[in-house]
């Protein structure tokens, strides 16, 4: 661990505007010009934030479809002003970039799908995994799919992607595009369950050569080179957001698991991080993020359902390195060689300033943390809402507490989720 010096933490606001505006009230319901202006400003002075990350919804409002609620309603009515527009306005202001939030591994938010307790009537799928469920993620028999997550090996899903991105840059001045690679799904009962659809077929058989192993369905099939051609596709996803964000002068960032492998509810897909930095195909790596807990609600997804066989679990402490050797032996100085700034996620962590600063002032490679703001802003709202939050260790113990949230296996008081 580096001695602790007297750095400044450029901490990122993660904003999920659908969470505030259907469960938040007064200026963090975020329904109006005035609440973005309040919010900004308590942003700022709380936490310090130095960077918006703006789940925006006009992608949902127009690639997708969905039953009507009283969130989709009011996304649909805006309340006579364009939240978009505003919160660049005042993050500016505030002297704060702010980045357009996408995701690209949760097309699908169907009660037929999820595992978590959600209002039965509400359902939202993007429109392109219902016109080309080829591909959607398909097992090795070619029945089960995995719904909402798509596989970037095909060339025609990842320039559906980049012309989203760009539709969406063209509109507002955003400063920078960051990519969530959270799922929301149901998730593979394995880690290798899923991932078998052509175009990532015709890579792996291109790569193994011939002979049985050419066959990633067969007893000899390279497992590793296997899982790396399956994350081969957002890499190449991450090359084409480069190429047109380079020539809309935006800047990218990613979020990912604090590991080499995507884990739950997407299974063992390689994250070839090391070639993302050496290529600089981003500015910002954001590490640590975790699907199966909602940032917001910090409720399970998927309590009921059984997840095994995936190479890295942050939850279940499966495929972890100890936070201090990630953060200065592993990404740490892989980022600084790229000029690549790093960000740990505390999405699922109870604020903690004092930590907080003390994890970036021991740590010289981090650059700050990723907070969820509805987290801090509505904590009291977040624990009222009517959902089961349960999860139990496999000695029977329960893993939630509605007070402390998730209780991870003995975890020394303080200590950061994810951390060993």
């Amino acid at each position: 661990m580096a001695t602790a010096g007297a750095r400044s933490a450029m901490n990122i606001a993660n904003v999920s505007w659908g969470d505030h505006v259907e469960w938040g009230s007064g200026s963090a319901r975020l329904a109006s010009a005035d609440d973005i202006a309040r919010s900004v400003e308590r942003w700022v002075q709380r936490d310090h934030a130095a960077r918006i990350h703006f789940r925006e919804h006009e992608y949902y409002r127009r690639y997708g479809r969905s039953v009507q609620t009283a969130r989709t309603e009011q996304f649909e009515a805006r309340a006579g002003f364009d939240e978009n527009a505003e919160i660049i306005r005042r993050g500016h202001e505030a002297g704060l970039p702010v980045y357009l939030y996408i995701t690209v591994f949760d097309e699908s938010w169907m009660a037929s799908q999820w595992a978590w307790p959600w209002d039965p009537a509400f359902g939202w799928q993007g429109d392109y995994v219902r016109d080309h469920p080829d591909h959607v993620l398909v097992d090795a028999a070619g029945q089960e799919r995995l719904w909402g997550i798509l596989d970037y090996n095909a060339e025609e899903a990842r320039a559906f992607r980049v012309d989203v991105v760009r539709e969406l840059l063209r509109e507002h001045d955003w400063d920078g595009v960051f990519v969530c690679t959270r799922s929301q799904s149901r998730p593979a009962r394995d880690g290798d369950q899923f991932g078998y659809n052509e175009p990532t077929l015709v890579r792996y058989r291109a790569r193994a050569g011939g002979g049985p192993g050419a066959d990633p369905r067969s007893p000899d099939v390279d497992l590793d080179l296997w899982r790396r051609v399956r994350g081969e596709g957002l890499t190449a996803l991450l090359r084409d957001l480069r190429t047109m964000t380079d020539a809309a002068g935006k800047r990218l960032a990613i979020g990912i698991p604090r590991g080499d492998f995507m884990g739950p509810p997407i299974g063992n897909l390689h994250l070839d991080w090391r070639t993302w930095l050496g290529e600089r195909l981003v500015d910002s790596l954001i590490v640590g993020q975790i699907s199966e807990i909602c940032p917001s609600a910090w409720v399970h997804l998927w309590p009921e359902h059984p997840v095994a066989g995936h190479l890295l679990d942050p939850v279940r402490f499966v495929g972890l390195r100890p936070l201090a050797e990630d953060l200065d032996q592993v990404f740490g100085p892989a980022a600084s060689a790229a000029g690549v700034e790093l960000f740990l996620s505390r999405l699922h962590d109870h604020p903690d300033q004092a930590l907080e600063a003390r994890l970036v002032a021991e740590h010289p490679h981090l650059a700050g943390i990723q907070y969820s703001t509805f987290r801090r802003d509505l904590a009291d709202a977040a624990a009222e809402l009517p959902w089961r939050r349960t999860l139990e260790w496999p000695d029977g113990r329960n893993a939630w507490d509605p007070d402390r949230g998730l209780i991870r296996l003995e975890l020394p008081q303080g200590a950061v989720l994810g951390e060993r």
